[in-house]
């Protein structure tokens, strides 16, 4: 997983494998967080990073300080897509992406996923 990660390849699965007590930036950075000239954790440039991230895919509404445990589904599956994008991933590989959605949230997730490509 973590070669393929390295080749621009991700996978967003059905149960999103994200963190509810980090916050959105981090769990879009995380294992590979900015770093600043020292090495440590670039924190006003993740941030800055997930925010723009999260507006270029239309999803500029969620806060990137935010616990993820308050967002809801649809939102923590924006968020996943935003990791996806953060690595400049090629390929996304979905599985099962509506299966948790409500039809306008799949509606929403269609006209992303067709913005993204």
């Amino acid at each position: 997983a973590h070669a393929a990660f390295g080749h621009g390849i991700t996978a967003i699965h059905q149960e999103t494998v994200l963190f509810d007590d980090l916050t959105v930036a981090e769990n879009i950075f995380l294992g590979h967080a900015p770093r600043s000239r020292f090495g440590t954790i670039d924190w006003r440039t993740m941030r800055k990073n997930a925010h723009e991230v999260l507006n270029t895919m239309g999803a500029g509404h969620i806060d990137a300080d935010a616990r993820l445990k308050h967002l809801g589904i649809a939102n923590k599956h924006l968020v996943a897509v935003a990791r996806a994008m953060s690595i400049d991933a090629q390929i996304v590989i979905m599985d099962e992406p509506t299966a948790a959605l409500s039809l306008k949230e799949i509606e929403e997730l269609f006209l992303l996923i067709e913005f993204l490509k």
